[in-house]
């Protein structure tokens, strides 16, 4: 794909969340030359200020907030910013590893719409930080099951105007599963490339995860039936007592895929269904906080 000088044919849209510095980050985007290529910039969003006296390169624009936000808000902010073609969407937390701009930018030739990779995992299976990635990231280890349809949020490459608008994103963040589920039903399928990994190093602290699970959880209830085929609140609310349960069972079943994270889960399996817990209990909220919205309104309607 030829492009004029000064065009953006690729975006990279980074949430960081929590604290932490870049430059692990930007020293992985140098090594796969990211930041030396006129036709990419970075755009990195916060919840809180950047280090004092901070140097980027130029091609990297730094978006902070100065209140707490969710991860898919600063998703969807970065991205509203972007003015690439296409937009890669990663985690300051995983960096993109060996080989990952190649295959990017291999699949933007071919206008591939909508593509990941895998998320390898950084730290010693015996880690307790790797309870965290198998709960949200163990089923996109490589190699990558051929079903899946799923994308991981912090590794996916999707073509500009395949986002909601940027207003949206703005303020309601990037809802990334119900983005796919709307690219499904206008039949544009993820592809997905072993050789585009990002490495998990996001640091783990159990209180904090727990609060994130809870509330994503709550959010993914909320906004679920904005989508169509969906089942009626009331019917997911009476099932939420099982999803703890099933949620693990998914876990476990794409640990057992190798050893190490077979071992991490033998290891740590405590704590992977504490934070299904966690989910699901966000997701009984969710549910019934629309349930009782919905009741109050139709109370005041009559």
């Amino acid at each position: 794909m030829s492009e004029a000088p000064g065009n953006i044919v690729l975006s990279l849209a980074v949430s960081a969340k929590g604290q932490g510095s870049p430059d692990e980050f930007l020293e992985a985007l140098g090594a796969e030359r990211v930041l030396s290529r006129p036709d990419v910039d970075v755009h990195i969003a916060r919840d809180g200020p950047w280090p004092i006296g901070l140097n980027t390169p130029p091609n990297v624009v730094l978006h902070a907030h100065e209140v707490s936000q969710p991860a898919a808000v600063l998703w969807g902010r970065a991205i509203a910013a972007s003015t690439g073609k296409f937009v890669a969407v990663l985690d300051l937390h995983s960096p993109p590893g060996a080989g990952w701009l190649t295959r990017v930018m291999r699949e933007i030739e071919r206008e591939t719409p909508l593509y990941f990779g895998s998320v390898e995992l950084g730290w010693d299976s015996l880690d307790g930080k790797t309870a965290a990635y198998l709960v949200d990231y163990g089923q996109f280890m490589a190699p990558i099951p051929s079903w899946l349809k799923e994308v991981p949020g912090n590794n996916f490459v999707c073509r500009r105007d395949l986002f909601p608008a940027a207003a949206e994103l703005k303020t309601r963040g990037l809802f990334k599963t119900f983005m796919i589920w709307r690219l499904d039903r206008e039949r544009i399928a993820p592809l997905f490339f072993n050789d585009m990994p990002v490495v998990y190093r996001n640091p783990f602290s159990l209180g904090l995860h727990l609060a994130r699970r809870l509330e994503h959880g709550r959010c993914f209830a909320l906004h679920r039936n904005d989508n169509p085929r969906q089942p009626p609140p009331l019917a997911c609310l009476a099932f939420t007592p099982l999803l703890p349960f099933l949620r693990f069972s998914r876990v476990a079943r794409h640990a057992w895929r190798n050893r190490n994270s077979r071992r991490a889960l033998l290891r740590h399996w405590h704590l992977a269904l504490l934070l299904e817990m966690a989910w699901s209990f966000g997701e009984l909220r969710g549910y019934a906080t629309r349930l009782a919205k919905k009741k109050s309104l139709s109370r005041n309607a009559s």
